[in-house]
């Protein structure tokens, strides 16, 4: 494992624990996925991304830091634009589940959030590569048949 997949299952992995519980207590408790939890969902992943988009641009076009920072690595350009695709087509197809009434409106919004919450780099993307977080979704589905039959 590189440097990069190191820091961001380093930078990702609690927050993604910490909604998971969260999620988990408040369904069991009240049947809902709070928005607040959601939001600031989002709005973590929204501050990690930015840092690390701004350390690559800084990294990849300043000398000043290419120099001193030799040995760091940066994100590529066409990851931050593969996460948008990614995070694009799970709210899409969030909405589509839950308008077909497989899952409530919660589930569609953490299964979003969780999909841009979880590194592109944790997947194998040799076979799916616009949309890695299908895998996740199988993985949902597949735990769900095992716990119905």
């Amino acid at each position: 494992m590189n440097q990069i997949n190191l820091l961001l299952n380093f930078l990702f992995l609690p927050g993604i624990l910490l909604i998971g519980i969260l999620s988990t207590l408040s369904d069991i408790k009240t049947g809902k996925v709070k928005n607040s939890l959601i939001k600031n969902g989002f709005w973590y992943g929204l501050l990690i991304y930015l840092s690390l988009f701004l350390w690559s641009v800084a990294r990849k076009y300043s000398g000043f830091l290419a120099i001193f920072f030799r040995d760091t690595y940066y994100l590529n350009f066409n990851y931050f634009f593969d996460l948008i695709i990614n995070t694009v087509i799970a709210l899409v197809v969030g909405i589509v589940l839950w308008k077909l009434n497989f899952w409530a409106a919660g589930d569609a919004k953490l299964f979003t959030l969780l999909s841009f919450l979880v590194p592109l780099t944790v997947y194998s993307r040799e076979k799916i590569i616009y949309f890695p977080s299908f895998i996740l979704l199988l993985n949902i589905y597949t735990i769900c048949l095992l716990c119905l039959i």
